[in-house]
């Protein structure tokens, strides 16, 4: 350790390397100053996992941990960009298009005394939906935010749980809660000191309270697979982990239904990709019919004169 401080040392390291030797020369416990030089995505990991493991294997499991859940987020952030800018770039354009450009080509055709009451009720139409869609965005997305947010979530979870078995939240908690489990598995822990540290996990409330009830029925004397059908998760992972019991080869399946579950989400967007594209290229065909029928409105006047 000393040795590898040594080794960062430089201008910007050397307040931290000095702090951290003094820390050890004073005999203090790593578990209560390793902690604060560390960035905040390895902290909820690392405070938990440095009481059962050494600092070497506690930094390399936080690590691991930490880089696979930033490749997750980064991979389904480049599959969201597209659908989401496309979708929001469809709801600005026709919501620019019905208040500036529309009322300006009706203005104009008014003008040749043509009929449009028609377009006119178009119009409408559209300021209604642009209406309830803002409406919609300002209660849905608090909404969203205070359901999610960690003192509430649970309780969500709960809620959910009860009336859609395999809603989103459920299904992404179960994902958490199995990727944790098999990443201590793979550190060499035991399956009771795993379910210690899951259910300190302050950082992921959702795992907390899973593997909380899990331990909870393990002290009533019930067998880890018993309890797994018992507590209220996503039932693939309930087939997943059936089967790892049976087969004694549990890291080789939690590991598959990782993958099974990355596959799922992988498809999912694609089919929400696939329908903001055809909504939103549905939409700008309208607009474009809408627009060439206005333009049409005064030549066709013209050629009854």
């Amino acid at each position: 350790m000393k040795d590898a401080l040594v080794l960062l040392d430089d201008a910007h390291m050397h307040p931290s390397v000095v702090q951290l030797m003094e820390n050890m020369e004073a005999g203090n416990d790593v578990a209560e100053y390793m902690t604060d030089f560390l960035p905040m995505d390895y902290r909820f990991c690392f405070s938990v996992f440095i009481h059962y493991m050494s600092l070497r294997n506690a930094l390399k499991a936080s690590r691991q941990i930490v880089t696979e859940k930033k490749k997750q987020r980064e991979q389904m952030i480049r599959k969201l960009v597209y659908p989401i800018g496309l979708m929001a770039g469809m709801c600005v354009g026709l919501l620019v298009f019905n208040l500036v450009v529309f009322p300006s080509m009706l203005k104009m055709a008014d003008g040749f005394g043509v009929d449009l009451s028609v377009y006119v009720i178009v119009q409408k139409i559209v300021s209604v939906m642009d209406v309830c869609a803002l409406a919609a965005a300002a209660l849905i997305v608090p909404f969203v935010v205070i359901c999610i947010h960690p003192s509430n979530i649970v309780s969500t979870y709960r809620f959910l749980i009860d009336r859609f078995p395999d809603n989103l939240l459920v299904q992404q908690a179960s994902r958490d809660f199995a990727f944790f489990f098999v990443s201590c598995l793979k550190n060499g822990l035991a399956t009771r000191d795993t379910m210690h540290i899951l259910m300190e996990m302050k950082g992921y409330p959702l795992v907390s309270h899973i593997a909380l009830q899990l331990d909870w029925l393990m002290e009533k004397g019930e067998g880890m697979q018993d309890a797994m059908k018992i507590i209220r998760v996503e039932q693939a992972l309930l087939r997943f982990f059936s089967t790892a019991c049976q087969s004694s080869c549990t890291q080789e399946m939690m590991d598959g239904y990782l993958k099974m579950t990355d596959l799922r989400t992988m498809k999912r967007i694609g089919r929400f990709t696939a329908t903001v594209q055809l909504v939103s290229y549905g939409v700008v065909g309208a607009v474009v019919i809408a627009v060439y029928q206005v333009l049409m409105l005064p030549m066709q006047m013209l050629g009854t004169l």
